[in-house]
Formats: C-alpha cells, sequence, structure tokens
C-alpha cells in the first residue's frame, strides 16, 4: 500500500461516479458539469439549484488534504489516494457491464454486484459527514495497530504526521482532533494489506457478508428512460432504520439506482420450518441475483426524497428537475 502522493485535491465521491451524472456527457472529463443542489427543508423535500451552468466535476465533492495523514512539504504528502484509485477505476467498468447484463438478460453478474459494493461501500468509510458513524461500526479496529514493516511505520507517521490542515477541517467538519486521526487510522486498517494477495480487512468484511449462511441477500437494480436518479454527498442511502437488516441504496448513473439488502437469516425464516431445512438452506453455496425493475415512478420519486433527507446538505443530479423534489 503507497501512500506517497501530490495530490492535495482529495474526493469523497469519486470523478467517476458523478461523471455517470453528468449533464453534458459529451465533454472531456476535465469539463464535465453536474447540478448541485442544497437542502432548504427535508421534510418537504425542498432544495434550491446552486447553479444554473451546473459546477465542475473536479472541484465538487472534495477537500483539500481531507485524507492526508503527513503533509511533508508544499507537493508532497502520505495520504490514501493511491488505493481509492484502485477501486475508483472499477466502477465506470462495472456499473457498464451490469447494466448492460441486465439489458440482455444475462444473470451472470456476482462479480459486478459484489465489486461495485466494495466500491461504493468506500464512499460510506471515507466520507468525511460519516466520521461518528464510520468509528461506531468499525469501533473494533481501534485497538489494533500493524507490528510488521512497512506498514508499522506508515501508522505511526499518520498518528504524528504533520498536519496543518487538522485544526481547520475538525472545524468545518465539527470533529474532535481524537475523531479525526482515529478516523485516519481507521481507513489506514480497513485498506492497507497485511498479506500480500489476501483481501484488506474492508473487503473481507463485505465478502463475509455476502456469503455468510446467516444472512439473506437481495439486490435490486432499477432503471428509467424517463426521469433522473440523484446522487448524495454521503454517497448512500439506507432505505432501511437500524436493525437486525440492512440495506444500502446507490446511484449507478443518471437513469439508475442498485439497492443492496442484507437480510437476519433467523428473523425472516416463518415460525414451523423444520431446523433441517433451515441448516439445508444454510449449506447451500449463495447465488447473487438481480431483481431488475424499470419505469417504477413510485420507487424513483421515494429513493430522490429519501436521498434529499439523507444527505448531509447537498445532492447532485443530471437535470435541474428530479422527480419527486
Amino acid at each position: 500500500m503507497v501512500h506517497l502522493n501530490n495530490t492535495k485535491n482529495q474526493h469523497f465521491i469519486s470523478q467517476t461516479e458523478l461523471r455517470l451524472n453528468a449533464f453534458n456527457s459529451g465533454a472531456s472529463d476535465v469539463n464535465k458539469k453536474v447540478y448541485s443542489f442544497e437542502v432548504r427543508d427535508r421534510e418537504t423535500f425542498s432544495c434550491k439549484l446552486m447553479s444554473n451552468q451546473g459546477s465542475k466535476i473536479n472541484g465538487s465533492l472534495s477537500i483539500h488534504d481531507l485524507f492526508s495523514f503527513d503533509v511533508i512539504d508544499k507537493s508532497l504528502r502520505l495520504n490514501f489516494e493511491n488505493i481509492f484509485t484502485q477501486y475508483e477505476g472499477r466502477i465506470k467498468k462495472y456499473t457498464e457491464s451490469l447494466l448492460n447484463k441486465i439489458a440482455t438478460n444475462d444473470n451472470d453478474v456476482a462479480e459486478e454486484i459484489v465489486n461495485l459494493f466494495v466500491a461504493k461501500f468506500l464512499n460510506f468509510v471515507r466520507n468525511p459527514y460519516s466520521v461518528e458513524k464510520v468509528l461506531n461500526t468499525f469501533s473494533s479496529l481501534q485497538k489494533y495497530k500493524p507490528t510488521q514493516e512497512p506498514t508499522k511505520s506508515n501508522f505511526d507517521r499518520l498518528l504524528s504526521g504533520n498536519r496543518p490542515h487538522q485544526k481547520y477541517l475538525c472545524a468545518v467538519l465539527g470533529i474532535t482532533h481524537d475523531q479525526y486521526v482515529t478516523w485516519l487510522g481507521t481507513l489506514f486498517m480497513l485498506l492497507s494489506e497485511f498479506r500480500v494477495g489476501e483481501p484488506n480487512f474492508m473487503e473481507e468484511t463485505i465478502r463475509s457478508l455476502f456469503e455468510s449462511p446467516d444472512t439473506f441477500v437481495l439486490v435490486m437494480v432499477y432503471r428509467y428512460t424517463e426521469g433522473t436518479c440523484v446522487v448524495s454527498d454521503r454517497g448512500y442511502t439506507t432505505p432501511l432504520p437500524d436493525g437486525k437488516h440492512m440495506g444500502f441504496d446507490f446511484n449507478l448513473n443518471s437513469t439508475s439506482f442498485i439497492r443492496y439488502m442484507f437480510g437476519d437469516l433467523a428473523s425472516l425464516t416463518p415460525e414451523g420450518v423444520p431446523q433441517e431445512i433451515i441448516d439445508m438452506y444454510k449449506l447451500q453455496r449463495k447465488e447473487v441475483r438481480v431483481i431488475p425493475f424499470e419505469n417504477d415512478m413510485n420507487e424513483l420519486e421515494t429513493y430522490n426524497q429519501r436521498t434529499l433527507y439523507q444527505c448531509h446538505s447537498q445532492i447532485y443530479s443530471s437535470a435541474k428537475s428530479n422527480y419527486g423534489l
């Protein structure tokens, strides 16, 4: 895991994802734009268009040195940009592949489904507006530190590195200095490759979620020929309250979104089902399947409204007017 990088303007939602929602999709990447909206009233799903000209994607959803844990000089710093880029590079490929397979009734989508979830889940763990939730979710990681070089030295630099931006960032984000450093440390532990060729902790956690015999997995993809799917500044939306079941909604592009549902098998199993049937189901190899929906406008309205309601302060879109808002 190489940390040395010269990127100062660091995105917490990848430019690749926003480009899939650009209103000028034919422009070069550096000139692609998206419309941004500021929340006015969550209860009435009211928002304000920030600019009729839109915003350049390369300057959206980014903060200078957000992930820099040791600033060496004006150009070089230690951060997570190199590994972020690895995940971001998969998004366009797997999004287009998934949508093409759905359009042609090809059900061999396990690779796309899992890899997209991994890349999209990164939006949650690295989102500056979800620091406290991330720390709560991965609280067990906070008691561990790397013991082998060079990972140990890099982690030590994270703890004691030069961060002239830290005071300003903490004030802007409303978090303490300890929370900021602990969050950076959590990202380090989640994304580091401690054994060559083996998945990092984030990928291992996600893959075990898909493969757990105690979990029922359901994936749905919603596509639209009219109406746009908005993007949250948090990178995701949850369609379920906290509890035994988990759900995540992610924007795929301007005309589609994906929903992952992870159900607790024990609470979903009807009373009276013989234990041997339950055990037989648990022993079966998990198959990832997708249920496609097309032009379900009720779900689009709910998705857009929920995305606005749960965002930090802004949503993004390829259109000036969005269904349900």
